[in-house]
């Protein structure tokens, strides 16, 4: 019975780490997509100072995404899909180089001073990044610790 328990524990935890070989590429090709949508607000973005630091705001339409989809209709059946997902979310990004910590406040500021809307910080896997709370995380200090390509800090807007 062990033995069982063991084969059937290994055959789930292989199963689970199988991917199809085109999900990488539809991945990737949404996270170009994003960086293209991303790098085009940014030609737009407008500069605002809050608490003495100066932040460029970029609103940006829409956003790509792959997840899986189920194919047609059979259990168990899988593949990856790219779909365009409508809404608006501002970046911002912290233009001057400083030592000085700032926060999710600051960066909600700065975008409600641009777009006028309510903005809230999107903590999405950051949390497990930075210990979890976004009120007094300090951002300063997390972007040192994740990835470089990282372009502004994601707020939800509501307008």
């Amino acid at each position: 019975m062990k033995r069982f328990v063991t084969l059937v524990m290994t055959a789930l935890l292989l199963s689970g780490c199988y991917t199809n070989p085109g999900d990488a590429a539809k991945k990737r090709y949404a996270r170009t997509q994003n960086a293209t949508l991303q790098n085009a607000a940014f030609q737009n973005a407008r500069q605002v100072q809050v608490d003495g630091l100066t932040f460029n705001v970029a609103v940006v339409d829409g956003s790509y995404s792959a997840g899986l989809t189920q194919i047609n209709g059979r259990l168990g059946d899988y593949e990856t899909a790219v779909a365009f997902r409508e809404g608006t979310y501002g970046l911002v990004e912290l233009v001057t180089p400083t030592t000085a910590s700032y926060g999710a406040s600051q960066v909600e500021a700065a975008a409600r001073r641009v777009t006028g809307c309510q903005a809230k910080f999107s903590m999405g896997v950051l949390a497990f990044v930075g210990g979890g709370d976004a009120a007094t995380m300090d951002l300063q200090a997390l972007s040192k610790k994740v990835d470089s390509k990282l372009r502004g800090w994601r707020v939800e807007l509501s307008c």
